[in-house]
């Protein structure tokens, strides 16, 4: 079996795949891909976050810290699939 994740793998996700030795002993591959981006052009990406901008700078919203956390986590998968991974990036990771 092979599993492909298009994001970052849950620590407590990972811990349930790691404790079922039946799963475990079938997996063949398993692969966290980084894909929290749309590449629009070969030097375009987006986001994918039509409300972001609305949380970011609207009165009204509470949600800043969570929004800026996933802009954030997104825009490490887009420096780690570039390979611009530097220390300070990897503690998002």
């Amino acid at each position: 079996m092979h599993l492909f994740f298009t994001s970052k793998l849950a620590d407590p996700v990972f811990q349930i795949i790691q404790a079922n030795d039946l799963l475990v002993a079938r997996i063949a591959s398993l692969v966290e891909l980084n894909l929290e981006f749309l590449s629009v052009e070969t030097q375009a990406f987006h986001l994918d976050s039509p409300d972001s901008f609305k949380v970011l700078f609207s009165p009204e919203h509470t949600g800043l810290r969570e929004e800026t956390h996933k802009i954030a986590g997104k825009l490490v998968t887009l420096c780690a699939t570039l390979g611009e991974v530097r220390d300070g990036l990897l503690l998002l990771l």
